[in-house]
């Protein structure tokens, strides 16, 4: 189903509206965030096959993060109000968290679905690795105290950060092989299950000509505060109710549009499971 977009939100690249600039504080930290990447990758990219949980985060197709999701609200949410500049992204592969890429983060915009005080993250630049470090080598060579339990996110000072993005820009950049990795577990999905995006019923990539309809709702709103207090974006049960149309839907984390109509901000947790139908 498609979403109608007014005329005013189909350009929607940072930096044209709703998008405004963080300010950006040269003293402040950065941070590690975590992922789930595609045990079917050849690169570490986001989940894209996760049954009832595809993932839409790092979203490298826009260099965007918050776009698509609602995971991790208060670390995006901290990025507007601290003035963060550096997002680095960390996954476990065979048992070892590594650290794959990040973004410079230049634009946020508020987003709905989550909760008052909502933002969506833009980058200006990123840097993803074809060999990914762990925290440990990265510890070693940049005098950092990154490999220990954490379990979304952790904070890094903003000397560390420097350090850190010298010692990633040894290697070149290599998002080009992840967005065609991306590209090919999409169409592997939509081989198996019929979308790109099976849980969400997507058709099409992620992109910034499918951005608006999530940026617009807030957008036109006037809601601009900083939430100090992270909205949980998970349900008891599994299962959310569409307000709008009335459908369930079995989904590990909060959807920003529901899967069956596409409208935005429309779901609500269930405490429990619905009845089976005879």
């Amino acid at each position: 189903m498609a979403v109608s977009v007014p005329s005013h939100f189909q350009n929607v690249t940072p930096p044209e509206a709703p998008w405004r600039e963080v300010t950006r504080k040269v003293c402040a930290p950065g941070a590690l965030s975590f992922y789930y990447n595609d045990e079917l990758a050849r690169f570490p990219i986001r989940a894209v096959t996760k049954p009832q949980d595809n993932k839409a985060d790092p979203n490298l197709e826009t260099l965007s993060y918050g776009i698509f999701s609602t995971c991790q609200k208060g670390l995006r949410s901290a990025f507007v109000k601290e003035g963060r500049q550096h997002l680095f992204f960390i996954t476990t592969l065979r048992g070892v968290r590594v650290l794959t890429g990040y973004y410079s983060v230049k634009w946020f915009a508020p987003v709905s679905a989550a909760g008052p005080g909502d933002f969506a993250l833009a980058a200006d630049t990123a840097h993803f690795l074809s060999r990914p470090l762990s925290l440990a080598e990265i510890d070693a060579a940049c005098g950092t105290r990154l490999n220990r339990k954490f379990r979304l996110n952790l904070l890094v000072e903003a000397e560390e950060c420097q350090r850190i993005l010298a010692y990633m820009h040894q290697q070149p950049d290599a998002r080009d092989s992840y967005l065609q990795e991306i590209d090919r577990l999409e169409r592997f999905n939509k081989s198996r299950g019929g979308f790109r995006y099976v849980g969400r019923q997507l058709n099409e990539p992620f992109s910034w000509n499918t951005a608006g309809p999530y940026l617009m709702q807030q957008a036109t709103s006037g809601e601009d505060s900083v939430s100090e207090k992270p909205t949980r974006n998970s349900s008891l049960s599994g299962w959310w109710t569409c307000d709008a149309c009335g459908e369930d839907v079995l989904n590990k984390a909060l959807l920003r549009a529901c899967p069956a109509c596409h409208a935005v901000g429309t779901l609500r947790a269930r405490t429990t499971a619905p009845e089976p139908i005879n």
